[in-house]
C-alpha cells in the first residue's frame, strides 16, 4: 500500500496465518510428506512462525520473512517450529494444526486463542525516571510477559515533552532488558547473580549463584538442582541446571532442557522500583556525606520475574547490574528446566519491590524490600545504595514462614518506613513494613501454616544483623488483626497493602489498611513505642466496656449488613489519603475487590468506590457499653452517588461534611459518600494515585469471558476513573490501555507559569503534570492537568520604627 500515499500506510501492521488441516482422506498423516508438501504446512510455515527474541526493541516481528532466520540474521532452523514441547507438536509449524477428530479441533482453538493474545505488559506497577519531566526527555519502565513461553522483558519507554509543553511517547523502546541479555556472548559464566542461604540464622546470608558454591556451601539447594522435581530421582543435572538458569542455551530444543525465547522470565505481578540520585529533602546527621558519595551513582531499574530472580538492570543502558534468587525458591529452580514447563507454568519472583533511603544502624544506605507474591511465602533486604558494585555481601536478610508462620504469600508492595519506637523519647528506626498477604492458613513448602489465618501487619528492624535470629518483639513485630470465624468460613482472610500517613519528622503517624473481609482499620502509632505495637493498643476505633478493637468501616454491598459474610467487600488495593479541612483530619478514598481465587473470575458481586471521613477526633459513644470511640458503621452512614453508564459521569448529591450518625440518605452530616461500580464483575485491585489537591485517579478490571486465568494476557479491561475527593463527583470511560495499572503523576517543568507579582509579593504558581497511564497493551501519556499554588511572600509584618532599630546603639 506505499503507493497510495501515507495516510493508508501501515508499516507496523504483520498478518500471521493459522492453518487448520482437517486430513481429508489421511493424505497428511505421514510426517515427512506432510512437512515437504503439503500447501497447507507451508503457509503456517512461511507465514506464522513466532518473533525471534533477538531484536524485539524495534522489530517486533522477524523483519527477514525468513523460517530459517533469526531477526538479528543468524541462521537458524528452528525459528519455523513451535516451541511448545508437547510430543504432539514435535516437529510442527508453528501455526499448523492437523487435525482429526472433533477433540483435537478444539485444542487446536485453544492455543490459537492463547497465541493470538500472548503478548501483554504488566500492570502491577511501573516507574518513572524522575517526576519532573523536562523536554530533555525521560523514560518509563514496564514489565512484560508472554504466555506463548512464559518469557518476559522490562521495556525502557522514552517520554519526552515537545515545544508545545505536550508529552509524547517515544516512537520506539530505548532498550530492553531481554535483548541485552541476549546479546551477552557468555552469559553463564558473567552475569553476576547471587543466592540466598536456607540455613538457619546464616552468618553469610547468600553465595554466588554457581555450582561450585552450591555444591560446596548449599547441599539443600544441591539436591534439588540434581531433581527435575522434588519426587524424582538424582538425574545428576545440577551443575546443567545451573549454567542454563544463568543463560546458557546449549542444552535447549532437541536436549534435555526447554526451550526459551528470552533468557529472561514473565514478569506479571511484579512492578517496577526505580533508583538514582538520593533523595535530597532528607536532613540528618551523616546524610550530607552519603548523598555526597552517592549521587553519580548507576541508576537501576529493579524487577521480579518468573525465572527466580529479582534483576537489577542499568536504567540508561539496559545492561543487567545483578540478579538475587531467595533461598526459598531453590526447591522449585528445576521446574523451569523441563520442556514441560509450558503447560505448568508457576509463580517464582512475583512480587514488586521498593527502594528507599533508610538509615541501618548508624549508617544511611538505600535498601530495596520485596516479597515473592505467589512464589513462596518470604520477603528480603537487600543493600542498593550502589548497584554496579554489589555482591553476595549486600544481602542483608530473608525472613519467611519458619520465622513466622503468620506469614503467607506476600502479594502486597512492602514498604520501608521510619517508626519511633519510644514512648518517652524521640528514638526512630527504620523498618521493612507490610501485610501478611494471603493463604497464611495453607501449609507453604514447609509444611508451616498460620494456626489462625490471621491477616497480619509486619515490621521488620533492617538493621537485623546476619548470624541473629529473628525475635519477636526484639528485631521483628506484628499486628494481628482479628478473624470473623463466622465470615472466614466462606471468605478467604488476608491482608494485602496499606497506606501510611507521614508526620513532621517524616515518621509514620498512622496506617490504614483494607482485608479481604472488607475491614478498614486505622493503626494511631503517635506517641506509642514498640512495647505498644498490638491491636489493642494501636487501634484508634474501640467498642464496648473493654474496649476491643474494631475496623473505622467495614465495605459490603448493597443494604447488607457487616455481619453478612456475603455482603462482604474486599480490599486488596492500598487506601488513598488525602487531607482533610480540619487538623490532623483526613479523607480515605478506597475501592473494593479482588482477584486471586479462580471464583474471582465469575464473581459478579458489586463492589464500590468509598470515601470515610477520619475527623481525628474521638467521639464518645452514647450507647450503655461506653465505648471510647465510635466507628462509621455501615454505609448508610455515606453519602450515596451514582455512576451513569450513559453520561459516563459520577454524581453525588450535595451533603454537609461530619461524622453524622443517621442512616437514611438523607440525613446530615454525612460521614464521606460511596458508588457502586456499574458493571457486572468491575473492581479495583490496583493502587490509585493522588494528584493536586483533592484529586484522584485510578483503573478497574472487568473481567474477560474468555479468559480463564487472571495472569492471561486476555484478561479483560475496564474503565479509566477521575474522583473528586471532597465531593465525589468525577467521571470515567473505557480504558484505552487495556486493563490499566497504577497511574503514574509527573510535573511538566517546562510547562510552569506564574502570574505577576500582586503588591504583597505573591504570585500564583501553575503546575502542569501529566498523567501516565499504564496498562496491558500499551501506555497512555495524552491525559494533562493543572494545579496553582501560591508562591513569593505570604505575609509580612511591617516594623514602623525600623530604621531607628537599625542604627540604635548596642
Amino acid at each position: 500500500n506505499y503507493g497510495e500515499g501515507t495516510a493508508l500506510q501501515r508499516p507496523g501492521l504483520r498478518v500471521k496465518t493459522f492453518v487448520f488441516d482437517v486430513n481429508e482422506y489421511g493424505e497428511s498423516s505421514k510426517a515427512s510428506e506432510r512437512r515437504s508438501s503439503n500447501q497447507l504446512f507451508m503457509a503456517a510455515k512461511y507465514g506464522g512462525f513466532e518473533t525471534d527474541p533477538s531484536n524485539t526493541a524495534k522489530n517486533p516481528y522477524n523483519t527477514w520473512g525468513n523460517p530459517f532466520k533469526q531477526d538479528d540474521g543468524v541462521v537458524n532452523k528452528y525459528v519455523w517450529q513451535d516451541t511448545n514441547q508437547r510430543a504432539s507438536r514435535a516437529g510442527e509449524a508453528n501455526t499448523y494444526f492437523l487435525q482429526s477428530d472433533a477433540r483435537g479441533v478444539l485444542v487446536a482453538f485453544d492455543d490459537i486463542f492463547a497465541r493470538a493474545t500472548t503478548a501483554a505488559r504488566s500492570i502491577a506497577g511501573g516507574a518513572i525516571q524522575s517526576k519532573s519531566l523536562t523536554q530533555v526527555g525521560g523514560t518509563i519502565y514496564q514489565g512484560t510477559f508472554d504466555t506463548s513461553d512464559w518469557s518476559g522483558d522490562l521495556l525502557a519507554i522514552p517520554v519526552n515533552v515537545d515545544e508545545f509543553n505536550k508529552v509524547r511517547l517515544g516512537a520506539s523502546v530505548s532498550w530492553t532488558a531481554a535483548t541485552r541479555l541476549a546479546n551477552l556472548s557468555a552469559p553463564a559464566t558473567s552475569r553476576k547473580i547471587f543466592v540466598g542461604n536456607d540455613a538457619s540464622n546464616p552468618n553469610t546470608v547468600a553465595y554466588p549463584f554457581t555450582w561450585s558454591d552450591i555444591s560446596g556451601k548449599l547441599p539443600n539447594l544441591k539436591n534439588a538442582l540434581n531433581k527435575i522435581s522434588p519426587s524424582a530421582r538424582s538425574d545428576g543435572l545440577g551443575e546443567d541446571r545451573v549454567s542454563y538458569l544463568r543463560g546458557d542455551k546449549s542444552k535447549e530444543k532437541n536436549s534435555p532442557f526447554r526451550s526459551r525465547s528470552k533468557l529472561m522470565g514473565d514478569v506479571i505481578n511484579s512492578g517496577v522500583a526505580y533508583s538514582g540520585t538520593p533523595s535530597k529533602t532528607i536532613d540528618d546527621s551523616g546524610y550530607s556525606t552519603f548523598y555526597a558519595k552517592n549521587k553519580d551513582r548507576a541508576t537501576a531499574a529493579f524487577v521480579g520475574a518468573n525465572d527466580g530472580m529479582l534483576h537489577a538492570f542499568n536504567g540508561a543502558t539496559g545492561d543487567e547490574l545483578f540478579a538475587y534468587i531467595p533461598s526459598w525458591l531453590g526447591p522449585k529452580l528445576s521446574a523451569l528446566t523441563d520442556p514441560t514447563y509450558v503447560s505448568s507454568h508457576q509463580s517464582y519472583l512475583d512480587g514488586t519491590p521498593s527502594v528507599s533511603e533508610a538509615k541501618v544502624g548508624n549508617d544511611w544506605k538505600t535498601v530495596l524490600v520485596s516479597g515473592t507474591g505467589g512464589g513462596g511465602k518470604g520477603v528480603f533486604a537487600l543493600d542498593v545504595t550502589d548497584p554496579a558494585v554489589f555482591d553476595a555481601s549486600k544481602v542483608m536478610w530473608e525472613f519467611t514462614e519458619k520465622d513466622d508462620s503468620d506469614i503467607g504469600y506476600v502479594t502486597g508492595r512492602p514498604q520501608i518506613l521510619k517508626l519511633r519506637t519510644s514512648s518517652t523519647s524521640t528514638t526512630e528506626k527504620w523498618f521493612a513494613v507490610f501485610g501478611s498477604g494471603v493463604n497464611n492458613y495453607v501449609a507453604g513448602p514447609s509444611g508451616i501454616f498460620s494456626a489462625s489465618g490471621s491477616p497480619t501487619l509486619f515490621l521488620l528492624d533492617l538493621s537485623k544483623g546476619a548470624g541473629d535470629a529473628w525475635k519477636l518483639g526484639s528485631n521483628y513485630f506484628k499486628v494481628n488483626l482479628p478473624v470473623n470465624s463466622t465470615v472466614s468460613a466462606s471468605l478467604a482472610t488476608g491482608l494485602i497493602n496499606f497506606r501510611a500517613a507521614i508526620g513532621a519528622n517524616r515518621e509514620v503517624t498512622q496506617i490504614y489498611m483494607g482485608d479481604l473481609h472488607g475491614n478498614l482499620w486505622k493503626l494511631d502509632f503517635t506517641g506509642l513505642g514498640t512495647a505498644d505495637w498490638n491491636l489493642n493498643k494501636l487501634s484508634y476505633y474501640k467498642q464496648g466496656r473493654s474496649n476491643s478493637p474494631i475496623p473505622m468501616f467495614i465495605a459490603t454491598d448493597g443494604s447488607g449488613t457487616s455481619s453478612a459474610s456475603d455482603k462482604r467487600q474486599p480490599i486488596s488495593a492500598a487506601p488513598s489519603l488525602v487531607y482533610g479541612p480540619i487538623p490532623d483530619s483526613t479523607y480515605v478514598i478506597f475501592g473494593t475487590g479482588k482477584y486471586y481465587e479462580v471464583s474471582d473470575k465469575n464473581s459478579t458481586q458489586i463492589q464500590s468506590g468509598y470515601m470515610v471521613y477520619d475527623n481525628a477526633t474521638p467521639t464518645p459513644d452514647t450507647s450503655p457499653m461506653n465505648a471510647a470511640t465510635v466507628a462509621i458503621s455501615d454505609r448508610r452512614r455515606l453519602k450515596r452517588g451514582t455512576a451513569s453508564t450513559t453520561s459516563k459521569l459520577i454524581t453525588v448529591p450535595a451533603f454537609t461534611l461530619g461524622r453524622g450518625t443517621g442512616n437514611t440518605d438523607t440525613s446530615n452530616p454525612r460521614s464521606g459518600w460511596y458508588f457502586d461500580f456499574p458493571y457486572s464483575k468491575e473492581r479495583q485491585v490496583s493502587n490509585a494515585t493522588v494528584y493536586g489537591a483533592d484529586q484522584l485517579v485510578f483503573g478497574t478490571l472487568i473481567p474477560s469471558i474468555s479468559s480463564t486465568a487472571a495472569c492471561s494476557a486476555s484478561g479483560g479491561g475496564g474503565n479509566n476513573w477521575r474522583v473528586n475527593v471532597l465531593t465525589g463527583n468525577g467521571s470515567f470511560g473505557a480504558s484505552t490501555v487495556g486493563v490499566m495499572g497504577e497511574p503514574l503523576v509527573a510535573d511538566v517543568t517546562s510547562a510552569t507559569t506564574y502570574s505577576p507579582s500582586d503588591s504583597t509579593g505573591r504570585r500564583i504558581k501553575t503546575i502542569t503534570s501529566v498523567i501516565i497511564k499504564p496498562g496491558s497493551d500499551s501506555i497512555d501519556v495524552s491525559d494533562m492537568t493543572s494545579r496553582t499554588v501560591i508562591t513569593g511572600r505570604l505575609s509580612w509584618r511591617q516594623i514602623n520604627n525600623y530604621q531607628d532599630l537599625k542604627h540604635a546603639t548596642p
